[in-house]
């Protein structure tokens, strides 16, 4: 009876051990097939290659590119017409350079794959990265496109697909400006402020030497508004020059914020100094000339550290605007530190 007692618990402890074993294998080949599907699933929504559905399509239609760098494939339903479009952008370039030579959209009709025109206006801008967004309070994805005609200028523009409609519904590119003359940097970008994978916004960002101005855009009512202007400052110049050059680009701002009064404040302690009979607009072309080498400043001040005081003048004439002025400064260095203490402005 006792033997017979064992024999049972034994076979219960088998048959136990044997379903905790078929169980365990079960799980790792379900956890298997389910890493395998999300494998495809990405593969299938970010690489192209011969593996991809939409490559023979390509191959026919485009054989031009197709042996091209695919810098980007993203297959989505972007027009929510519960169908998938994807998108193939082909380029060139360095990670640190990369730019775009062609996008195509493909439209994938339960198997059957078709091609949609866009024109992402190539003539007009030189683009550098692709992405697909969405923005607040939209249910539907977004092409955006980094312009980038300049390595230090960077803008965007957006894209929205209705049906088999693309067009441009919104671009900031404060970097193209014909014969602007500044050549600071320029970067305009979307913003995704509280991080919910959501573009609520853009900031415009232009660098100038030790300090940048910047105009911040909230997306709201299904287009953007401006909600902020300001200044940010870096270190304080540490060249006759540049304390000069940076008091007239302050001069010459219709917008100033207390920051960016208290560096003017720094930079010129001649309480009596004000812009004189100059316009914002004289104060301005006065600035980029000196932005861009175009007009010289003379200075008395000559790299010697024994020199605390000194003197400089700017002369600047535009036949075609009837300007012809000069700007006569006078500095003292404390420390590392030059200030203006006078500026007297001339009109020849």
């Amino acid at each position: 009876m006792k033997n017979s007692f064992a024999t049972v618990i034994i076979l219960l402890v088998l048959t136990l051990q044997i379903t905790g074993c078929k169980k365990e294998e079960l799980t790792k080949k379900n956890n298997a097939v389910s890493e395998k599907a999300k494998t495809a699933e990405v593969v299938s929504d970010t690489v192209f290659d011969r593996k991809n559905s939409y490559y023979p399509f390509m191959k026919k239609n485009h054989p031009e590119v197709i042996n091209e760098h695919a810098m980007f494939f993203r297959e989505k339903d972007i027009d929510l017409d519960g169908q998938n479009e994807a998108i193939i952008a082909f380029g060139n370039g360095s990670d640190n350079n990369p730019s775009i030579d062609n996008i195509f959209i493909l439209k994938n009709d339960h198997g059957t794959i078709t091609e949609i025109e866009a024109d992402f206006g190539f003539e007009k801008y030189p683009f550098s990265n692709i992405q697909l967004v969405s923005l607040k309070g939209k249910d539907k994805y977004y092409i955006s496109l980094e312009i980038a005609q300049w390595f230090n200028a960077k803008g965007f523009a957006l894209y929205e697909m209705t049906g088999n409609d693309i067009k441009q519904i919104f671009t900031s590119a404060s970097l193209i400006k014909e014969d602007d003359g500044f050549t600071g940097e320029f970067n305009d970008s979307l913003i995704d402020s509280n991080k919910d994978g959501q573009v609520d916004g853009y900031i415009q960002s232009t660098q100038y030497y030790l300090f940048s101005m910047k105009n911040k855009f909230a997306f709201e009512n299904g287009t953007f508004n401006l909600k902020q202007k300001y200044f940010v400052m870096d270190e304080y110049p540490d060249t006759v020059f540049y304390v000069i050059t940076q008091y007239i680009c302050f001069r010459s701002f219709s917008f100033r914020d207390k920051m960016s009064n208290q560096r003017l404040e720094e930079l010129c302690l001649d309480k009596t100094a004000n812009p004189g009979p100059l316009k914002l607009e004289t104060w301005e072309l006065i600035f980029k000339s000196l932005n861009n080498n175009s007009v010289e400043m003379t200075d008395d001040y000559y790299d010697n550290d024994d020199v605390i005081d000194t003197k400089a003048i700017v002369e600047f004439s535009d036949s075609e605007k009837n300007i012809n002025c000069q700007l006569k400064f006078e500095l003292h260095r404390s420390g590392e530190k030059w200030q203006i203490t006078k500026v007297d402005v001339v009109n020849n």
